[in-house]
């Protein structure tokens, strides 16, 4: 059985660390509700002054570059709550390879983006124009440099990344029964089940998800790859040894507004094969119901996951709910791709560690709710 819990060992805030926090939440904030509005003046505002636009993207142009700006903003905005330039710069780097993959002029991109400072210097607080201006260089840096386009996570230098490479290329012709049997049949041979998530699923989501980023793969084959992998890993979980179940309960889930839930199921997986009894909930879980499951299942340890940058705030509300609503002692790990350019959010946030990785996630569970 877990031994007692003391209460989360986050240090106490530091006065002006909350007053920069809650100048940066303003900031944030004021960015999200007016998202919409922005994105319309600034779509207008980029037609109006490249005219050679509404030939490009004919025959509704505002209607193509609305949608772009509210997502920029939003993305602007979690960098900000974040206190992390190189977020908005990372995903001005991701919006780079996009465009060039869909044959859009890069300097089109630019051009939106420089629109865009002009009119949040224009509609933001006076005080709050050279700080965002930071954020702009990061991005207008992001696009002058960096990579085309993201690595392949694959390598057929091993058995492992040869199998991952098999297995997505029979999912793209549209067989998962045969992607499946090649994954299974290699554990039936020996290959232990952790060991087939880690060197071969998530690689080939991640090569999946590459490819769709480049525009080689359609939604459509995007969503069957996803669920094709799902119904692999439930088959998985049967072959896979578990220790005795040890009392302790972890409840997985992903923060509202994340469909990505390969990650955390992997998580749920590897910890209920450790001994845990692991409360699966997937994704886009409201932070209310979440809170309230972790006292419903009697939870030692809430697993959330964040996907992108534009989901912190709802990371930020959850992992408060889940603090203040949940159990007594309940510790909180955080994981995601979200956390890669900013990994200290989790502590200021209030959480109790965070994890780069499923295996990392289960040695940091042990951490926090260590056994007797």
């Amino acid at each position: 059985m877990p031994r007692d819990r003391q209460p989360s060992e986050v240090p106490p805030p530091d006065p002006s660390d909350e007053a920069r926090d809650a100048d940066r939440a303003m900031m944030a904030e004021f960015l999200r509700v007016r998202a919409g509005e922005l994105g319309e003046l600034a779509a207008r505002r980029l037609l109006e002054t490249h005219p050679d636009l509404h030939t490009r993207y004919r025959p509704m142009p505002a209607l193509k570059w609305r949608p772009h700006f509210i997502g920029r903003v939003l993305d602007l905005s979690a960098a900000v709550l974040a206190s992390r330039p190189e977020v908005f710069g990372a995903q001005l780097a991701w919006s780079k390879t996009a465009f060039r993959a869909r044959g859009v002029p890069l300097d089109d991109l630019r051009r939106s983006l420089d629109t865009l400072h002009e009119v949040l210097n224009h509609e933001s607080p006076p005080d709050d124009r050279g700080e965002l201006t930071k954020y702009f260089q990061a991005a207008w840096s992001a696009i002058a440099a960096g990579p085309d386009e993201p690595p392949s996570r694959l390598s057929v230098e091993t058995p492992e990344g040869v199998l991952a490479a098999r297995y997505v290329a029979t999912v793209l012709e549209g067989d998962r029964l045969a992607a499946c049997d090649l994954v299974l049949a290699a554990v039936r041979a020996g290959l232990p089940v952790p060991a087939a998530y880690v060197h071969v699923l998530i690689p080939a989501q991640q090569e999946l998800g590459r490819l769709w980023h480049l525009n080689e793969l359609s939604v459509a084959e995007e969503h069957f790859a996803t669920s094709t992998t799902l119904m692999l890993m439930s088959q998985l979980v049967a072959f896979a040894p578990r220790r005795p179940r040890d009392g302790r309960v972890v409840l997985a889930a992903c923060v509202q507004g994340n469909a990505h839930d390969i990650g955390i199921r992997t998580v749920a997986d590897f910890l209920e094969m450790q001994g845990w009894r692991a409360i699966h909930l997937g994704a886009d879980v409201p932070a209310e119901d979440l809170a309230d499951a972790a006292t419903s299942f009697g939870a030692h340890l809430a697993a959330i996951s964040v996907s992108l940058p534009t989901q912190f705030p709802d990371a930020q509300d959850t992992i408060r709910l889940v603090r203040t609503q949940g159990p007594a002692g309940l510790r909180i790990l955080v994981g995601g791709a979200a956390f890669a350019s900013a990994p200290d959010l989790w502590r200021r946030w209030g959480a109790d560690g965070w994890a780069a990785s499923a295996s990392d996630a289960v040695a940091e569970a042990d951490r926090l709710v260590p056994l007797a």
